[in-house]
């Protein structure tokens, strides 16, 4: 580069080769190691290096970013698609999937818990819930569910399989104790409206497909109750209070002689088959 004089400089404001170096060829908006750094003319620079920690952001003394590079590509990503490594960010409708019926999320790894969700609540009154699923059906004739299990054998002989499994444990340590109901599962009908359909609090139904049968081996049982564990006091396998406002409990029990109809078959946990009379004839 040309020297020139400048004669409003004084001997301190002179600037020697090494000073001026850093401005010669640059180009701007691209960083050069030993180069000043001009933008472009969109404000742009190509690349930069910035150690852990080095960039602040916001006004004054700023804000350290405190992510590392390989935190901040967890956010590089296609909103409302799951990938391993990546943030969980909803797409414009606020849905999110991972995985597909092709393509699941798979793993070898024994007793694997895919998604798990463990929480505690210390509060002495009201209810608590470690999750909460509510889906509006706010179309005409639409159809849905707040929850679906869905669990099936792909191609092997499993030796279990659940579309859902519920547990509710009285825990051994000392001190744990119940003053009013456990249940592993709770099913609540609730009719805050009329409507012309049918209300069931659970409803079983078995979906057999064209051309297949229910064998002895794995016909369609509506309620299994198989014993576990090794304590007693299981007083019953149903307990039927009587309705309320519209009749007594003779409803269910009734002493008057009527011939039965149709049986009801149940089979005990040592494959005993014991059958229980029923009757469409009405008591009186």
């Amino acid at each position: 580069m040309a020297r020139k004089y400048y004669p409003f400089f004084t001997d301190e404001d002179v600037l020697d080769a090494t000073e001026v170096a850093p401005l010669d060829d640059v180009t701007a908006g691209t960083v050069a190691a030993g180069k000043a750094i001009i933008v472009g003319t969109n404000k742009n620079i190509d690349t930069l290096v910035i150690a852990d920690g080095g960039l602040k952001l916001g006004t004054g003394a700023g804000t350290a970013v405190t992510a590392t590079a390989a935190e901040l590509n967890a956010l590089d990503l296609t909103a409302g698609t799951g990938d391993e490594g990546k943030a969980i960010v909803l797409d414009a409708n606020g849905k999110w999937t991972y995985g597909t019926t092709a393509t699941p999320i798979s793993s070898a790894t024994a007793s694997s818990e895919f998604f798990a969700w463990r929480t505690a609540c210390s509060a002495t009154t009201g209810s608590s819930y470690a999750a909460r699923f509510q889906h509006k059906i706010t179309g005409a004739a639409g159809s849905g569910a707040a929850i679906r299990g869905y669990g099936f054998a792909y191609g092997v002989e499993a030796a279990n399989v659940y579309g859902g499994e519920f547990t509710a444990e009285i825990h051994s340590s000392s001190g744990s104790a119940i003053s009013g109901q456990i249940a592993a599962v709770r099913a609540v009908l609730s009719i805050q409206g009329t409507g012309s359909g049918t209300g069931h609090a659970i409803s079983l139904v078995s979906d057999t497909a064209s051309g297949k049968s229910a064998t002895a081996a794995s016909a369609f049982i509506g309620i299994s109750c198989i014993g576990a564990g090794a304590a007693t006091g299981i007083k019953a396998l149903l307990n039927i209070p009587a309705p309320v406002a519209h009749d007594t409990a003779s409803l269910f029990v009734s002493s008057a002689d009527k011939a039965a109809t149709h049986m009801i078959r149940f089979v005990d946990a040592a494959g005993t088959v014991y059958w229980l009379l029923a009757t469409t004839n009405e008591p009186a």
